[in-house]
């Protein structure tokens, strides 16, 4: 009988300490996620062409430390134009005129806010856009968060984007043949090449290092007239830090550019 009470005691034991431990784990995990929880939403609204509008970002920046931080978004530059970026003292964005780097090519803008004057925020404006909405294709545009660096690291995130929807009647643009500068660029993670099509073609892209040596080689992929974007992420040990060419090859031309990999 002794034994048995024995082996039913350590069996009640064995049973707690293994409650205990999932208890720490998944307390754990809820704290880890709680500091450093990153989510970025872009507000949506409505315009005309000609309109000069302030679009909000906001969420949550709660990370364990906060020295500087990168926000990078893609929009639809054929509708928009950002004309600059706004912080504030109560913004994750302290700085009152952060850094801002802004390419364009064809349909496709990607900005870039940096900023070392930042702050932790929970469910509050990060920053502010002020855009003027230009004459052009399609009945909306997004502004679509992509990326965000905090200390010169990437952050896991969760990015909302925004749409602006217009009210008047849309302008068709002209498109050239033709590959647009990379960004960012440097890049660490993933690239993004936007690249337009005038006539129907088929299309393929390759990567090449300073050497001429090929890199990668993408499957030939038929496009119709428009602007698109060529998006490029290394496998992991697959790609050393240096300078790269890539290639758009079509039925009728080669077109080049060059990119920085850095991390």
């Amino acid at each position: 009988m002794k034994q048995n009470y024995t082996y039913i005691g350590y069996v009640k034991v064995n049973k707690i300490l293994k409650i205990v431990i999932m208890l720490i784990l998944v307390i754990s995990c809820m704290l880890n996620a709680y500091a450093s929880e990153i989510k970025v939403e872009v507000e949506s609204t409505t315009a005309r062409q000609g309109d000069h509008i302030a679009v909000s970002v906001f969420g949550t920046i709660n990370v364990d430390t906060l020295n500087s931080m990168v926000l990078i978004f893609n929009y639809n530059a054929n509708r928009l134009k950002i004309d600059s970026v706004k912080g504030a003292v109560n913004y994750a964005v302290k700085c009152s005129n952060p850094t801002m780097f802004d390419s364009t090519f064809a349909e496709y803008g990607t900005l870039k806010v940096q900023c070392s004057e930042v702050q932790k925020i929970l469910d509050g404006k990060i920053c502010t856009i002020y855009i003027t909405c230009l004459a052009g294709s399609g009945n909306e545009a997004l502004i679509t968060p992509t990326i965000v660096e905090v200390d010169d690291s990437t952050q896991t995130a969760n990015l909302i984007a925004g749409k602006i929807t217009f009210n008047d009647i849309p302008v068709l643009p002209k498109f050239i043949e033709g590959l647009g500068l990379p960004s960012p660029n440097p890049f660490g993670s993933t690239i993004t090449i936007p690249y337009t099509i005038d006539v129907p073609t088929n299309i393929q892209f390759y990567i090449y290092d300073l050497v001429g040596r090929l890199v990668q080689e993408f499957p030939i992929a038929y496009k119709i007239r428009g602007g698109y974007s060529f998006y490029f992420t290394p496998n992991e040990g697959e790609l050393s830090n240096g300078a790269y060419y890539v290639v758009m090859k079509t039925d009728s031309k080669v077109y080049t550019s060059y990119f920085l990999r850095v991390r």
